[in-house]
């Protein structure tokens, strides 16, 4: 039997990232999803169903994605971590906020390394060419 085309259960996926699953276990749980919608549908196709009544029947008696996905949310395991202790998320997150802080120039500088050192090169060039400007200045105006 050739291989058949996937259940696309995307929306579901995404309806649970929107309601703060963790990604990876919203992708996990569209997959099994889709196993059980395939199963159904293979098992009305061995009742006589045409595929396409086959799938549609299926695919009401999963449900609506949003619907399925409000009835997830119901676990608090599956949730990212800002969404299950939302009172740490609040005093981490300024934190790792002051820690990068500081490092973002860096890091910004590490990966525009070719950019930072024309920009040095340049800012020395015009230093060098005004302080030179200036000693011309000087020995023009003063007298003697």
């Amino acid at each position: 039997m050739p291989d058949k085309p996937r259940a696309d259960l995307s929306a579901f996926a995404s309806a649970l990232r929107r309601r703060g699953i963790a990604p990876p276990v919203a992708d996990r749980l569209a997959l099994e999803m889709a196993d059980h919608l395939d199963d159904v549908v293979d098992e009305l196709i061995a009742a006589g169903e045409s595929e396409r009544a086959a799938r549609d029947r299926a695919l009401a008696r999963l449900g609506e994605p949003e619907t399925l996905a409000a009835s997830c949310c119901a676990y608090s395991e599956l949730k990212v971590w800002w969404k299950r202790y939302p009172r740490v998320a609040a005093f981490v997150y300024p934190l790792m906020y002051v820690v990068a802080l500081p490092a973002a120039p860096v890091l910004a500088g590490i990966a525009h390394r070719a950019l930072v050192a024309r920009w040095t090169a340049c800012l020395f060039a015009s230093g060098v060419v005004t302080s030179t400007l200036f000693w011309l200045l000087t020995v023009v105006v003063s007298p003697g």
